[in-house]
Order: C-alpha cells, then sequence, then structure tokens
C-alpha cells in the first residue's frame, strides 16, 4: 500500500507541474474561459464539433447547419473515430453548457492525462520515480502539444501516445500482453485474466482516441511484431503482436462503423479527395525535428526556423521536438547505428534502449519525406497524410531514452549524501524549466483579448438575429463557402463561416453541408446574382440573409447594395462592421402577393434540390477562385460535365458561362446540350459569354465539351498540366427564378445574342 500510495503520489505531482507548466505558457491568468484560447481556422471546426455533442448528442448529424436538411459528417473520418475524446466532452458538459468553457476545460486536461499515461509506462520501463516525473512533464508540454492546441483540437489529446508507445515497445521488448490461467474452462475463457483485459482495454482506449494516433499505433505494433518475430524466431511475438494490431484495428473500425455504412450506401465522396502527393507535403524530415520551434525566444533560431520553413514545400505541419527531445532522438539515431556494427557495448546491450531505437527508426523511415508512407498513399490510399503527427512518437521514444541515460546516475547517487541527492534533484528541475522554455515561444500563448473581441462582437450580432426573426429561423449565408477545407480567399479564413453558428442556439444556417453532396444545394447557387438568389432564397424559406464583408473584394459593397434594393431592407450590422443580416420576412410576404403560391413553392423545390453539375476530375483540373469567381479548365479536347435532376420530371434551366482560352489562341469549341443540339462557340482568350436555356431530363445527362484540334494552354492557371478550355462563372439558374424576379426578357435577349 505504502508503494501503491508513493506511485499515486508520483503520478499526481507530474500531472500537476504540467498543469503549471501548461497555465505559465498559456498565460492563463489573462482568459475568459467561457471563451475559447483559439478562435479561427481549425480551431472553429472542433468548436461546431463540441457544439454538437453538447446540443445534438453526437458529432454526426446536427440539424442547426446545412439547412434545409441538416449537417451529416460520416464523410469525416475525424467525426467518427474519436470517441474517447466525445464522451469526455459529454462528460464536462454535465456543468457547463457553454461550448467555450467545455472547450477550454478539455484542452487543459489533455496536460495531466498526457503526464499520467506517460508515468506510468516510464515506470513500467523501469524508470526510477522522479526522474519519470521528469520525463512526464516534458512530454506532457512537448512543442506538439502547445502547436495541436485548440486548432486540433483532439489531436491535442496526447494521452493516447504512451498507450500506443506500450504495446509497441512491449512487442519489442518480449512482455507479456496476454496471460492464461490453468484450470478448468474453455482455452477462450482461460484467457479471461487482468492482463489480457488490462492490454485490450488498453488497444480500445488508443483505437476510440483518435484515426491517427490508431493508425500510427497499428502500423508501429504491426512493423514492431515483424521484426520481432524475425529476431526471435519465435511464434510468440507474432501472435501477440498480430491479436494487439487486431484489437486497435476493431476498435477504431466499430468506432467508423456508422461512415462506413454510409459510404457502403452512398459511395465515396468524390468531393473529398486526398492526393497521393499530400503524404510528401506534410510528410516528416529530420531537420523538421531537430531545429527550433518556430518564433523561439532567441531571434537567430526563429529566424533560422522561419527561413528553412519558407524555402521548402515538406514538413507543412511543424513537428519540432525541442533540445531534450531532439538530443534523445539523435541517441537513438547512434543506438542504432552502434547495433548495426555490432558496437555500442552496455549501453547498446540495454534491451530497452535497443527497442525505442528500433521503434524511433521504424517510425522516422514510415514518416520521412519519400519514406514508407508514399507507398502507402500510392499503393493503399492516401487517406492518412500528415504523417508529420508521428512526431509525438517519436518525441516519446526520444524522452524514454535520456530518462534511461539518466537513470544510470542512480547508483552513484545513492551512495552519496542527502545534499547531494538534492543538489541532483535541482539539477533535474532546471533540465526540465529550460527545455519547456527552449520548446515553447510567445506565439503559443493565445491573444485572448482578441479572441474576445471577435467572439463579443459575433455573439451579440447573432442574439439579435434571434430576436429578430425568432426560433427556428432559416439563415442563409453569404458568401458561399465549401465545408468542409474551404481554405482562405479574400479575407475569410477556413470555417469562418461557423461563427454565427457557435453563438446561435434556435437558428438554422445554410452553411456546413458536406461539399459532394446532394445536401450540399448552395454550391450550385454560388455564382447567382442576387437579382435571382434573393426571391429564391424567400422562396425557400429563408428568414434573412447573413453577410460576411470579409468574403468580398469590395467588403461586400456591390451584394450589399443589391439586396437592399431588390428586399427594399436595411440591415443591422455587427459592432466591429464585419457582419450584415437582412431581414427578408417582409421580403417573401410582398412576394407572396405578387406571385401564386403553387409558383413560389415550386422555385423554392428546385432552390434547395437543383440540378446537380458533377465535376469529374480525370476531366476537369482542380477549380480556381478569385473571390466569388470560379473558373475550371478542362484536362482534355474532349469531355463532359454530368448533370443530375434529383426530380422526376424535366427542369428549365438557363445555362451561363464563358468559354476562354487565356494564354492561348481562339479556337472553336463544339457544345453538346442535354437535348442533342449542338452549338459551335469561338473560345476567344478573353471569354466568349454562351446562355442557352436548357431543358434537362431527370436522371443523368451530360454537357458535352470538344475543342476538336485545339492546341492545349501550357499557362492553364493552378495546374501542373495544359489544359484546353477554360469554363468561367459556370451557372444552372433554375427558369423560375426568372420568371418570379421579371428577368425572363433580359434572359431571351442574351441567349438570342450568344447564338
Amino acid at each position: 500500500m505504502h508503494a501503491r500510495r508513493r506511485e499515486l503520489g508520483l503520478a499526481l505531482l507530474a500531472a500537476a507541474v504540467a498543469s503549471i507548466g501548461a497555465a505559465l505558457v498559456l498565460h492563463l491568468w489573462n482568459a475568459d474561459m467561457d471563451v475559447p484560447f483559439r478562435g479561427n481556422a481549425d480551431a472553429l471546426f472542433f468548436q461546431m464539433l463540441v457544439k454538437d455533442a453538447l446540443e445534438s448528442g453526437w458529432i454526426l448529424t446536427n440539424p442547426h447547419l446545412g439547412a434545409p436538411f441538416g449537417q451529416e459528417l460520416y464523410d469525416y473520418p475525424v467525426a467518427g473515430a474519436d470517441v474517447l475524446q466525445v464522451l469526455a466532452i459529454k462528460v464536462l458538459g454535465l456543468f457547463t453548457s457553454s461550448t467555450g468553457a467545455v472547450v477550454n476545460a478539455y484542452f487543459l486536461l489533455t496536460f495531466p492525462t498526457a503526464a499520467i499515461a506517460a508515468y506510468a509506462v516510464l515506470r513500467w520501463l523501469r524508470v526510477s520515480g522522479l526522474i519519470a516525473v521528469a520525463g512526464a512533464v516534458l512530454f506532457a508540454l512537448a512543442p506538439y502539444h502547445f502547436l495541436r492546441s485548440e486548432y486540433h483540437f483532439f489531436l491535442a489529446g496526447t494521452y493516447a501516445i504512451p498507450l500506443g508507445a506500450y504495446l509497441v515497445l512491449a512487442i519489442y521488448l518480449g512482455s507479456p500482453l496476454f496471460a492464461r490461467r490453468e484450470g478448468g474452462g474453455s482455452r477462450l475463457l482461460r484467457f479471461v485474466t487482468p492482463r489480457t483485459i488490462g492490454t485490450l482495454a488498453v488497444c480500445v482506449a488508443v483505437g476510440l482516441s483518435d484515426f491517427y494516433y490508431a493508425a500510427f499505433t497499428v502500423l508501429l505494433a504491426g512493423a514492431a511484431t515483424l521484426i520481432a518475430t524475425g529476431a526471435r524466431r519465435q511464434l510468440h511475438p507474432f501472435l501477440s503482436g498480430t491479436a494487439v494490431t487486431l484489437a486497435v484495428v476493431g476498435a477504431t473500425a466499430l468506432a467508423l462503423a456508422p461512415s462506413l455504412i454510409y459510404r457502403a450506401e452512398h459511395g465515396s465522396n468524390e468531393a473529398l479527395p486526398r492526393a497521393p502527393s499530400e503524404s510528401e507535403l506534410y510528410s516528416l524530415n529530420i531537420i523538421g525535428l531537430v531545429m527550433p520551434v518556430q518564433d523561439h525566444r532567441i531571434q537567430r533560431l526563429s529566424d533560422y526556423r522561419t527561413t528553412y520553413q519558407r524555402s521548402t514545400k515538406v514538413g507543412q505541419e511543424p513537428a519540432p521536438l525541442g533540445l531534450l527531445g531532439a538530443v534523445g532522438f539523435l541517441w537513438l539515431l547512434a543506438v542504432a547505428a552502434a547495433l548495426c556494427l555490432g558496437a555500442g557495448g552496455r549501453l547498446a546491450s540495454d534491451t530497452r534502449q535497443r527497442s525505442l531505437a528500433t521503434a524511433n527508426l521504424t517510425a522516422l523511415l514510415l514518416a520521412t519525406t519519400g519514406g514508407f508512407s508514399a507507398v502507402i498513399a500510392y499503393a493503399i490510399g492516401p487517406e492518412l497524410r500528415t504523417w508529420s503527427r508521428l512526431s509525438i512518437f517519436i518525441a516519446f521514444f526520444a524522452l524514454a531514452a535520456l530518462c534511461l541515460l539518466a537513470d544510470l546516475a542512480r547508483p552513484w547517487l545513492e551512495r552519496r549524501g542527502a545534499r547531494v541527492r538534492a543538489v541532483a534533484v535541482a539539477g533535474l528541475a532546471a533540465v526540465v524549466v529550460i527545455a519547456v522554455i527552449d520548446g515553447t515561444s510567445p506565439s503559443m500563448t493565445p491573444n485572448y483579448a482578441q479572441v474576445a473581441a471577435q467572439y463579443h462582437s459575433d455573439d451579440q450580432f447573432v442574439k439579435r438575429i434571434e430576436g429578430t426573426v425568432g426560433p427556428d429561423a432559416q439563415i442563409l449565408q453569404l458568401p458561399y463557402t465549401q465545408f468542409p477545407d474551404q481554405f482562405e480567399f479574400v479575407g475569410l479564413q477556413d470555417y469562418d463561416a461557423l461563427r454565427g453558428y457557435l453563438h446561435s442556439s434556435t437558428l438554422r444556417w445554410s452553411h456546413g453541408a458536406m461539399k459532394g453532396r446532394p445536401r450540399d444545394w448552395q454550391s450550385e447557387t454560388v455564382n447567382f446574382p442576387p437579382e435571382v438568389l434573393v426571391p429564391m432564397a424567400a422562396a425557400a424559406g429563408f428568414q434573412g440573409i447573413y453577410l460576411d464583408r470579409f468574403g468580398y473584394a469590395d467588403g461586400g459593397a456591390a451584394v450589399d447594395k443589391q439586396v437592399k434594393r431588390i428586399a427594399d431592407v436595411v440591415p443591422f450590422t455587427s459592432a466591429d462592421g464585419r457582419l450584415a443580416f437582412y431581414d427578408l420576412r417582409a421580403y417573401a410576404r410582398r412576394l407572396a402577393t405578387e406571385h401564386r403560391r403553387s409558383q413560389l413553392e415550386a422555385l423554392g423545390a428546385v432552390t434547395v434540390r437543383p440540378v446537380q453539375t458533377l465535376w469529374s476530375t480525370d476531366s476537369f483540373q482542380r477549380a480556381e477562385r478569385d473571390g466569388l469567381h470560379w473558373t475550371r479548365w478542362t484536362s482534355h479536347p474532349q469531355t463532359r460535365i454530368d448533370l443530375v435532376n434529383p426530380s422526376p420530371n424535366p427542369r428549365e434551366v438557363v445555362l451561363s458561362t464563358t468559354l476562354g482560352r487565356p494564354g492561348g489562341s481562339p479556337a472553336d469549341v463544339a457544345v453538346t446540350y442535354p437535348d442533342g443540339e449542338r452549338q459551335t462557340v469561338l473560345a476567344k482568350p478573353e471569354g466568349t459569354l454562351v446562355v442557352r436555356k436548357l431543358t434537362v431530363p431527370p436522371g443523368r445527362s451530360a454537357i458535352e465539351i470538344d475543342a476538336g484540334v485545339a492546341t492545349p494552354v501550357a499557362e492553364a492557371a493552378g495546374s501542373d498540366s495544359p489544359g484546353f478550355v477554360q469554363l468561367g462563372e459556370f451557372r444552372l439558374v433554375p427558369w423560375e427564378a426568372f420568371v418570379v424576379a421579371g428577368l425572363t426578357d433580359e434572359v431571351d435577349a442574351l441567349a438570342r445574342a450568344s447564338g
């Protein structure tokens, strides 16, 4: 009992020191715990998930996003595999309904939990108590942890890493992971022992922690199984390692079951491609591991890191180990080299050091640029693209190796007096402090005042919208931004469109429908002018328009002017002037008096269930966006745009686009429409406008484009390969929208002018 109390005390000491260290780095005394520490980019996505878990029961569906149908996240693995994190969020939600408070509390709890897990595994490696505390604190306060922060909220749960490392190292060391009791009963029931249950519990915890961490554990454990089996020439390592690997895979597969079933029923989402080349872009590299952190407190070191980061395309997600981590990493490489040469003496004879060196080398070969990660991406699939995240496993291996080295001094210290031992403890504490200072930087401290100002401005604005339109109102968001992974354009950052939802409890927002799925109806209206978009929104039941001025090069001036004119409404704005809201209820009532109810219902139906355009990645290059203007180059002289009419009846739409060849010479382009009619258009470098009224049959049809013998344009924007024809501002506007807007004569005139 005394030993257990001592172990518990040391584990709690590691947790307490890690928490204090995190508080000092983050300057927690300046934080408002109800306001998330980070307020932009991916942090908004994870705040959305937390709010989903607190209000919608789980994170895979949300009725308040993707209006009018709701949001589904089955296509996104991060939304399915992180079961433990979601359960922790729901437990924290029992104490507060504040999304910000839950986000911050969970993030802060990842520091002590990581320290406790690391301490437990270091003690299993027979590292002495205080040195294990030091190693656990250094792991919990690793640069990786602060860099993930609330931007990669679930990845901050690094407590899964020591557990995964334990499974891998146990396979290398030949430590029993499963035990069988003697006696009666079936062979299977004999394995129901505390050791077996404990191992399976660790496997399940890793498998349900995070998709990346589970996958990395599986790969490292699989490699350990093969290496240990070959080295020992025994069956036991193979059986034990295989059982561990299958247990982790099984837990992750169970967590992903809803997503796997959804994909089996609906097919994979081609709008969420992961190119194999991304595995190189986000790969690990040695120099990135040993270099100082970005914005290091020593300016020369900071400049060195910045210069390297700007000059290379690989390693786009930083993965520094910090000074001590880098030393441990290099030490393990030296041990591996010594083993290859049959050298190393006593240090290399330590099976723990050998196991750590082998695991470290395996992780490096797996994740490094041009390593086995590229083989996996090209031969199996590119779902795992950010291999630099394996650096946190390397960090644990490196720190564990240093702890074992430090432990070599323990016999000498035990023969010395209390004063010498006290000096050693003080020295150990100083090393920890220096390492944490080196591995952190001022940029890791959130700008609380800036985040809070934006947060409170958004909150007041959204609360005013709720008070204006009432509960369950549908809000159309402009400009349209894809979900997920829109990335930056004009002044918008990724996931900025989630700001409104994060502050509302009753409104339903148009943003958030999964791109590439039929629910993402707004992707078909992205280029629609306000003259048709405003009546379409009103007919579809949207009570207001939420405008983010940062999404427009002119600050939204043109759209603001048009919406005010069409809807005859004066908007109100947020305190910072960024957001504007237009109440469409009076405009909708006016439409109801001017048009038949059946006419408006038909327009509403075609608005949210439009004719879909499918852009094959084999036929078209990646779309380019300049503000709200989209262009696509054809990859071949002959190609087609597939159309899907979800209605059982034919649909009348107005095609509007430009066919151009910027950087090339004019060329005749033959366009064949779904009704079989054919039109020849001279595609000029500056673009040629095409306007045509089409009847789209039910189901699938196509618009075929034939550039004949036109020479490719080498300067096709945004691509490494030449293009043939550039399509700009492609629109398929429902004919009903022009009827309600009173613009049919203008459309007919444009169609006649374009031939």
